[in-house]
């Protein structure tokens, strides 16, 4: 009897740890000032982390964000770029302003939400089939929820054994069936796959930190596919722009990342405490970029996705195998492995900088007799990257933001 007294005090006192804990994660707001009206953010709140937080990324990212937009190219290390690329610093800036104005890149540092402990969220993805017979006025109308509702983030329409890859972040089971639930039961869908992502090793040609055998950590995934630019965006990008994005694209030693004092001039703030902030995010594994995303779209590049479906009985080790072999795959632009999914691997890859059939037999090569199916579906445009907006209207600006409070 008191044997059992003390595993029911235990399982007790577990449970309201675990209950107090989760009230603590869902509750916390954001240490930066919000607007009046605007609901914060859940989550982005300094826990124990050593010092560094959503605040922290927060304010790095408003600087060089603030800068870029009142000073262009300034904000950028001239100098450095133009002694790698052997073009003048004039030419730099006049490239650099073109490409952006142009709406062919767009700067992006985000959340490496693998390694971010103050990020409370798991991320999803859902590939959604809409029914058979489905309209073109019905699939834009769905296209919208997606593209305009907060709840998601980095999402895709595609054309082919899926419509959508749509993704979000949730906190719980319970958020998620509150949250999205109701948006992929719309009466379009005919069917969809949770994809939760057990380990995001590239996206966007950047490799995340967790990628295996020392591979470039914040460096783009391909560079020399690059020299392909000119030749597939029929000039829109020149040999002189591909110079300067393997010079910029990449992870670049802090003082040279950005020009500081251009920076500091515009924000208010110290250039000794900037690229510190700088170090401290690169240390601590938060911080996804700064680079340059790319607006495939604009740039006319089609952009292929792979879903690798394996057979049940496959084993972890195996998997994990595939993981480490397609981390290594360059030509795959994007690079997700669903543990928990009857589809185990998203795979992107833009067609002219990799060529698709060749990709195709690398998956077959590394799945070999595990592989049941390779589904596939082109990209029709992408609504948004980890808070980028990328539709016209509304490019480069603020958008998808995790989750709202009711």
């Amino acid at each position: 009897m008191k044997k059992n007294r003390v595993l029911k005090f235990a399982s007790l006192l577990f449970m309201s740890v675990f209950v107090l804990t989760m009230l603590g994660m869902t509750t916390a707001t954001a240490a930066t000032s919000v607007a009046p009206k605007e609901k914060p953010y859940i989550g982005y709140s300094k826990f124990d982390t050593g010092g560094i937080g959503y605040k922290e990324f927060g304010d790095l990212r408003g600087a060089i964000y603030g800068a870029m937009k009142e000073a262009g190219a300034e904000a950028y290390p001239l100098d450095y770029i133009a002694s790698k690329t052997g073009l003048s610093k004039s030419k730099v800036a006049d490239r650099i302003n073109r490409m952006v104005n142009k709406e062919y890149l767009a700067p992006l540092m985000s959340i490496n939400v693998n390694d971010a402990k103050f990020f409370p969220y798991y991320v999803y993805y859902a590939a959604i089939k809409l029914k058979p017979g489905t309209t073109a006025a019905e699939k834009e109308a769905f296209t919208k929820k997606i593209r305009d509702n907060k709840i998601f983030c980095t999402s895709y329409e595609t054309n082919g054994d899926f419509d959508y890859w749509a993704g979000y972040h949730v906190d719980s089971w319970e958020s998620w069936y509150k949250n999205e639930r109701p948006i992929l039961e719309d009466d379009a869908v005919e069917s969809y796959i949770l994809l939760p992502a057990s380990a995001q090793i590239r996206h966007g040609m950047s490799n995340a930190y967790a990628v295996p055998e020392e591979a470039m950590m914040c460096d783009v995934a391909y560079p020399s596919n690059f020299d392909a630019l000119p030749a597939v965006t029929n000039g829109k990008m020149t040999s002189e722009d591909v110079k300067i994005i393997k010079a910029w694209n990449k992870k670049l030693p802090l003082e040279k990342q950005f020009n500081w004092k251009k920076i500091a001039k515009i924000s208010g703030k110290s250039e000794k405490d900037l690229i510190s902030l700088l170090g401290a995010l690169r240390d601590s594994k938060i911080l996804l970029g700064p680079f340059w995303a790319f607006n495939w779209k604009a740039l006319g590049v089609d952009r292929h996705f792979f879903f690798v479906q394996l057979k049940n009985a496959t084993t972890d080790s195996r998997r994990v195998d595939m993981v480490y072999d397609f981390a290594r795959a360059n030509d795959f632009n994007l690079v997700y492995y669903h543990s928990d999914s009857l589809i185990k691997f998203t795979l992107i890859a833009p067609e002219g900088l990799a060529d698709i059939n060749q990709c195709r037999k690398k998956i077959k090569s590394i799945c070999g007799n595990d592989l049941v199916h390779i589904y596939e579906a082109d990209e029709v445009q992408q609504m948004r990257w980890w808070t980028r907006l990328w539709y016209p209207e509304k490019f480069n600006m603020p958008g998808g933001v995790y989750l709202y409070k009711d």
